[in-house]
């Protein structure tokens, strides 16, 4: 029987932050050899979060990342919605990389 999730966690040779562990239940697939996978990191820009360690404890506090204040847009704009997710440091976002126009 392929191990649970969990017990994968478990077994002390991965280093994971004992209060996230996967409860899902679901059976993670045995890779064949040679096609092990490893994440060894992650980036990314998030909602009302300065690192993905704050993403991680705002979606786990169940903190509302989508925020209606006015900081970016005029939000009585009709095409605007009235609640968006932002960026902190949008000054640093790289929109050229992208294709969109500042």
């Amino acid at each position: 029987m392929a191990p649970q999730s969990e017990d994968i966690l478990n077994e002390g040779n991965a280093s994971f932050d004992e209060n996230i562990r996967i409860k899902s239940g679901k059976i993670l697939a045995e890779p064949n050899p040679g096609e092990e996978v490893v994440i060894s990191g992650l980036s990314g820009k998030y909602p009302e979060s300065r690192n993905v360690y704050e993403f991680r404890d705002n979606l786990f506090n169940k903190v509302d990342m989508v925020t209606d204040d006015n900081r970016r847009w005029n939000p009585t704009h009709p095409e605007i919605p009235q609640r968006t997710g932002k960026l902190y440091d949008i000054d640093k976002f790289d929109s050229s990389f992208f294709g969109l126009i500042e």
